[in-house]
């Protein structure tokens, strides 16, 4: 059975795929995104074990940035000397610059674009603040006592009131 991923590279170094469906948006994606692509991957099943062959791209990659020939990096970006130097060196045409300043050498089947409007959050209701009639625990020690397994209690003591 063959299926689709969408595999992606976002800023700080965060990387990922995940199935494709048939209600894939960018939306989907990180917000911090700098390309995408789909791939395919064979799935066989031979007696009662699944076999995966290995990832093929189904197209290019595509990007959020400006695309950018050698002469016009030359003209607009003329101290980015290692950027130069490394396409004259290698041989590229044509490179995109992504959102978050990362170049990478662009091929004719990728595409450049604008980076996704992302909707903003839906804005939180603000409410009048409660007496404060009985301290609450922070969020802090209950995730921790989530994570570590903890069955014993944490008790919290608030702390005296300033005089």
């Amino acid at each position: 059975m063959l299926m689709q991923y969408v595999q992606f590279t976002a800023r700080e170094g965060l990387s990922g795929y995940f199935p494709l469906h048939s209600a894939f948006s960018e939306q989907y994606l990180p917000r911090t995104t700098e390309r995408w692509r789909i791939f395919d991957v064979d799935r066989t099943k031979i007696d009662g074990e699944i076999i995966v062959g290995s990832p093929v791209p189904a197209g290019g990659w595509n990007y959020y940035g400006k695309s950018y020939t050698l002469q016009e990096i030359k003209k607009q970006f003329p101290c980015n000397t290692i950027q130069i130097m490394y396409m004259e060196n290698n041989g590229w045409k044509t490179a995109v610059r992504t959102v978050s300043g990362v170049w990478y050498q662009l091929f004719d089947d990728d595409k450049v674009m604008d980076p996704p409007a992302f909707p903003d959050p839906e804005p939180e209701e603000t409410k009048e603040p409660e007496q404060a009639s009985e301290p609450k625990k922070p969020g802090f020690f209950a995730w921790l006592k989530r994570l570590l397994g903890i069955e014993k209690k944490i008790e919290y003591v608030p702390a005296p009131p300033a005089k």
